[in-house]
């Protein structure tokens, strides 16, 4: 019974957060993975605004509901970013105009299986200071444990990506 209940508010938390995204994508700044007490695993999403938002959700999951309430294939549109940008690891993720997912090793692994990506969106990303920080609109800062190069190099891609995108969905011009 425990287990069932359990699942139920996994379920809730999975659709609460896939509206706030969907409603509002233009805010989501990013999220990562942190530890929920009483829970284990979970995320923080970060908003406009100074907003914050916990839920009980593995980033890794809940990236994978986003992907599947699309309109279109992401793998394939992954694969062509992929293929265009010659990247084969850490694709940034593109969810539409306002949404480009661009992941960042954001915490050390605990145990196996932990899951330690975040996502920022390259849309709402002020710029990237040096050591790797990266700096959001509303003026917070992205845990990113990776080096400043990887991180510089990371977002030229999503550039890139993004302009690719809206060729690609959009036509030139």
């Amino acid at each position: 019974m425990a287990i069932r209940n359990r699942e139920k508010k996994v379920e809730k938390e999975i659709a609460s957060a896939l509206e706030m995204v969907r409603e509002r994508p233009l805010e989501v700044e990013g999220f990562y993975p942190v530890q929920l007490a009483g829970y284990g695993e979970g995320m923080k999403v970060l908003c406009r605004e100074d907003e914050e938002r916990e839920y009980a959700i593995r980033t890794d999951r809940f990236v994978a509901c986003l992907m599947e309430g699309c309109f279109y294939n992401i793998k394939m549109a992954q694969r062509y970013l992929s293929q265009q940008l010659q990247v084969t690891y850490r694709v940034p993720i593109p969810l539409g105009k306002e949404m480009m997912l661009v992941p960042f090793k954001t915490r050390s692994r605990r145990i196996q299986g932990d899951s330690m990506i975040g996502y920022v969106n390259w849309h709402r990303v002020e710029g990237v200071q040096n050591r790797g920080r990266i700096v959001l609109k509303s003026g917070r800062e992205f845990p990113c444990l990776n080096k400043g190069r990887t991180v510089r190099q990371r977002m030229m891609q999503a550039q890139l990506g993004a302009v690719l995108m809206r060729e690609y969905f959009w036509g030139r011009g």
